[in-house]
């Protein structure tokens, strides 16, 4: 019984060592798995799964659509969602840098949906167009094949540099589909490393329907950048994408053949803990309790 009781203990203690932290949102990826740790997880390109209680999709390689240019700094090498008891953390790779902070520079958007809300959009805001001179149809928007409740926007023509900005501004808002309004607060955060391409996020679970206790059980995200100009005049403008990628199990092209993006895995919210937040923490004092009690109560 005590052996038992010692072994137990000492799982627990090690697993809350291991994995007791959180993502610290600087734009440094360490706090992620590695590239080592997803080849090791078996996640092949255009595959999705869970490695440390991180949701990791990894995306193929040189698969954007451009239109004239070359952009290859807006192909994106890995998406990732990981929860705390209160924030909900994105993080975007992409396989080579590029420089954003110029006017015609990209929008990273996340949208997520669930099946226990209705409502919502499947087409993005801001409104942003295909190119006149692509293969897809001539000035139309850019769909989901299915209804998004909450979108977050990351305005990366709006962040001179390596940075750090809060939510609820021109660079960084969450936009709530249902009601048509943005929902974020300042302790949301995104962090943009043009050096090594990485743009990490913070959003509270709150502001997406993912809270403890909503009841949602699973979320289908979409993730894309997307390179953009405009035409029109200062009153009317339209965007549209000189260079996109999204997530998907084939090529952009193939995934907007038809205008929609289709693919939208469906995320566990129960696979994606990290082993920190204040309840984690709780339900590990807790079982210590009871293995010390086990330990050294009488027989």
């Amino acid at each position: 019984m005590r052996v038992g009781a010692l072994f137990l203990m000492l799982m627990l203690m090690e697993a809350g060592i291991a994995g007791a932290y959180t993502v610290t949102v600087d734009g440094d990826p360490s706090d992620w798995p590695s590239e080592l740790d997803i080849q090791n997880s078996g996640i092949s390109p255009g595959e999705s799964g869970y490695v440390n209680g991180v949701w990791v999709f990894q995306d193929l390689s040189g698969d954007l659509n451009q239109y004239g240019d070359d952009n290859p700094g807006y192909d994106i090498k890995y998406f990732m969602i990981t929860f705390d008891d209160t924030y909900a953390f994105f993080l975007m790779v992409l396989n080579s840098p590029a420089v954003f902070d110029s006017p015609d520079s990209p929008l990273v958007i996340i949208a997520l949906g669930n099946e226990q809300y209705q409502g919502g959009k499947n087409v993005f805001d801001p409104a942003i167009y295909v190119g006149s001179d692509s293969q897809w149809s001539t000035g139309s928007q850019v769909q989901t094949s299915k209804v998004w409740q909450r979108e977050i926007v990351v305005n990366l023509s709006r962040i001179s540099g390596n940075s750090i900005v809060s939510g609820s501004n021109a660079a960084f808002w969450v936009y709530n589909s249902v009601s048509e309004g943005n929902v974020n607060s300042s302790n949301d955060l995104a962090a943009v490393n043009y050096d090594n391409g990485v743009v990490e996020l913070r959003v509270r679970r709150d502001e997406l329907y993912l809270q403890p206790g909503s009841g949602v059980s699973s979320f289908y995200p979409y993730a894309l950048i997307a390179n953009r100009t405009w035409y029109g005049t200062e009153w009317y403008r339209q965007y549209y994408y000189l260079a996109m990628d999204v997530m998907s199990n084939v090529t952009t092209d193939d995934e907007m053949g038809d205008g929609k993006i289709d693919y939208s895995p469906a995320v566990d919210v129960s696979q994606v803990p990290f082993f920190g937040g204040d309840l984690s923490r709780a339900a590990l004092v807790v079982l210590l309790v009871v293995g010390a009690v086990l330990l050294f109560g009488r027989r």
